[in-house]
């Protein structure tokens, strides 16, 4: 196996792209961020890609170094993408996860197909962060449908750009909600339902299989093999180690993710029914022949409400933490409800509330959130041996301490960046250089519902 060189892990996020660079046996070499550059328009928030593209090549440039990369690991923020047409050309704008647009798809489906009957098929409760959710406003606003050809999810665009080679991998296709998750391929029901072309998903490529290698176009990059490694939350799994079956990864950040993951095989739509009614999603796993179990709540994206409420913002953060944790929860402090939807709920103000009452109730809120999410997917998946949690969301102490106090023990891996280190080990894994990386799967079997 190859060894002299360095492998690019790529992390895509919400509010910063993140990119390191690491040896084929692990050891970090160098950190990178960028700002991910959204732009404000009159129709709401939105991304050039390509603009996005050469930012994460400039931080791509940064870790490399002089070093010659031997594998690059995409990874990043499901449910945004673009559209190519048949010449591979991008006919439509990002639009961020949140993007409140398709309420008329969502009602065309809910007459068709009903909540239930969409959960059956992709394992997503019925709102509007699926991709297929925006594709009504883009095909009568931006780009006729006769002119579209294929979908790309955000880092699956990137994996284009650098091999010219149009896939799909399964658990950001998992996301778009155009994908039956029991069936394991694109969904022409639901693509018929909302006047969508077929044939939009490409064919699937893994996590940690080659997608291509970089063309002679990018200086430095040429040659390295790429791979597109799945939905961010999964691939930070990946890099602090939860790659089991009886592993609960709580990744947080400006969404958290509760995560768990069982044989593929267990599920049919029944299953994915009762699922959604325990507000469970289901998806394929970057793993083959897996699913994963995920509950989300907005967390980061919810509790910074609180702070601009406040006039506050992240650069309080820890003297507010310090503050909360001198207090005590009582009847009369501030209560806060829903902080995981779009519209929260403060109650309970007394005369004399104070910035950091409110803001241990919007985080003691999150936690006990999660802790009931986490009851309800050991019914699906069986009890937990263990909790790795990891993301940005970690960096506030209050967050740490009331996590512990609520939703239990938990490990927390001192790994940085630990979705672009998945990425960069899933690149290893695909540039034959570094070990295969495999689910550890449960000895005694998983529950059944």
């Amino acid at each position: 196996m190859a060894r002299h060189g360095v492998l690019i892990g790529v992390d895509i996020g919400s509010t910063v792209c993140k990119v390191q660079a690491i040896t084929p046996d692990g050891q970090l070499v160098a950190l990178n961020s960028a700002t991910t550059p959204w732009e404000d328009t009159v129709h709401g928030r939105q991304l050039d890609a390509e603009v996005l593209f050469g930012r994460i090549l400039e931080s791509m440039a940064a870790v490399r170094g002089a070093h010659t990369v031997l594998g690059i690991g995409v990874t990043g923020f499901a449910e945004s993408g673009v559209v190519l047409d048949a010449q591979g050309r991008v006919l439509v704008p990002v639009l961020p996860w949140y993007d409140p647009r398709g309420s008329e798809v969502l009602g065309q489906i809910e007459t068709n197909l009903g909540a239930r009957g969409f959960a059956a098929i992709a394992g997503l409760p019925l709102n509007l962060k699926p991709s297929v959710m925006k594709f009504g406003w883009l095909m009568t606003a931006v780009a006729p449908k006769t002119s579209w050809s294929r979908w790309l999810n955000v880092p699956e665009w990137v994996a284009y750009r650098l091999t010219g080679e149009v896939a799909s991998e399964p658990s950001l296709s998992s996301r778009t909600g155009m994908f039956d998750v029991g069936a394991g391929r694109e969904s022409g029901e639901v693509l018929d339902c909302v006047g969508a072309p077929r044939g939009l998903i490409g064919p699937l490529v893994h996590a940690g299989e080659p997608w291509g290698t970089v063309t002679s176009s990018f200086t430095g990059l040429s040659g390295a093999v790429v791979t597109v490694c799945g939905m961010d939350h999964l691939v930070a799994g990946v890099g602090v180690g939860a790659v089991g079956q009886m592993d609960l990864l709580d990744s947080c950040g400006t969404g958290e993710a509760l995560i768990r993951r069982l044989p593929a095989d267990m599920v049919n739509r029944n299953f994915l029914i009762e699922a959604l009614d325990q507000e469970i999603a289901v998806g394929r796993d970057v793993f083959p022949d897996q699913v994963q179990l995920t509950t989300s709540l907005r967390s980061g994206i919810g509790m910074w409400r609180f702070l601009k409420l406040m006039g506050k913002g992240e650069a309080d953060m820890d003297a507010l933490d310090q503050e909360a944790l001198k207090l005590a929860t009582t009847p009369s402090s501030p209560v806060v409800d829903r902080v995981w939807l779009e519209t929260a709920v403060l109650s309970n103000i007394g005369y004399d509330p104070s910035p950091a009452s409110v803001w241990r109730a919007a985080v003691e809120s999150v936690q006990r959130r999660a802790a009931v999410l986490a009851d309800r997917m050991q019914e699906f998946a069986g009890a937990h041996e263990r909790v790795i949690a990891t993301g940005g969301g970690l960096r506030s102490l209050l967050v740490r301490t009331l996590k512990r106090e609520i939703l239990g023990p938990y490990e927390q891996p001192d790994v940085v960046e630990s979705a672009s280190r998945g990425a960069a080990l899933f690149a290893g894994m695909a540039a034959g250089c570094s070990a295969p990386i495999t689910v550890i799967r449960h000895s005694r079997g998983v529950a059944n519902t």
